[in-house]
């Protein structure tokens, strides 16, 4: 499952997040896609005031969130 993570530089919530991404056992064998907001101006204007955020099909998870909430929603497609 494709686990998509819209960040953007100089956030220290992105960190985290990334963090706990790439440190979560319960993620492991899932495809991480990060992009960042700057790089599309309809992202930004979108998810600007929410990143972090986490997307899984067409879920999406706003910070904060757990690897634990990720899991459940990228195994639950």
């Amino acid at each position: 499952m494709q686990i998509v993570l819209f960040v953007t530089d100089a956030c220290s919530m992105c960190d985290e997040a990334l963090d706990m991404v790439f440190e979560s056992d319960q993620l492991s064998g899932h495809i991480l896609d990060v992009v960042d907001i700057m790089s599309d101006a309809e992202l930004f204007n979108r998810l600007a005031q929410k990143i972090p955020v986490a997307q899984i099909g067409d879920y999406e998870l706003d910070w904060p969130f757990t690897d634990q909430q990720i899991a459940e929603l990228a195994n639950s497609e």
